[in-house]
């Protein structure tokens, strides 16, 4: 996985020291797990399966790293009206009265960790037959995001989604012998 094994590389080198304390990080930090209400208000915060104590810049550098996969990763302009990667620390700084330290750090750890998640659910749909052998392991939306974000050679081939261009993959029953 050449974009992963550079990233991986790369992170583990320049780790930044932890000179914060730590706080509740969602680490899921993306808008598809937000509810608005009418008022368009957050009125409630979803999925927090991956929750830990960690920097702030952890879930910061992942709602950058998701906006620019969402983006950048699958070859599209980003959608008008949301707020700019500075406008969007800008804001984080006013409201946080701090400014995001190392976040380039922290959003190429949020690619490493969401490339590493697509990586493993396209090898298992392959293994598993719901998916035809393609470039999906190493050429999808996080890994075209991630070598944008660090200046590295773009994967080759075709690009590869989950969703396998729009139609989602059916997924048969889940066998009785897992449910413990």
């Amino acid at each position: 996985m050449p974009v992963i094994d550079q990233v991986l590389d790369q992170l583990v080198r320049t780790c930044p020291a932890n000179h914060t304390f730590p706080v509740v990080c969602w680490r899921d930090a993306r808008l598809g797990n937000l509810m608005f209400g009418p008022d368009q208000r957050v009125t409630g915060v979803l999925d927090w399966e991956m929750a830990a104590t960690g920097r702030p810049e952890v879930d910061l550098g992942y709602l950058l790293f998701f906006d620019r996969m969402m983006s950048t990763g699958m070859g599209l302009p980003r959608l008008a009206g949301f707020p700019s990667r500075d406008a969007t620390l800008a804001r984080y700084a006013q409201l946080s009265g701090r400014q995001a330290r190392q976040i380039n750090w922290f959003e190429a750890y949020a690619g490493l960790r969401i490339a590493m998640l697509v990586t493993r659910t396209a090898n298992k749909l392959i293994e598993l037959g719901m998916a035809e052998d393609t470039t999906m392991s190493f050429n999808n939306p996080a890994t075209i995001a991630l070598a944008d974000l660090l200046g590295l050679p773009a994967p080759v081939g075709e690009l590869g989604c989950i969703t396998d261009r729009g139609r989602v993959p059916v997924l048969p029953p889940i066998p009785d012998s897992w449910h413990h």
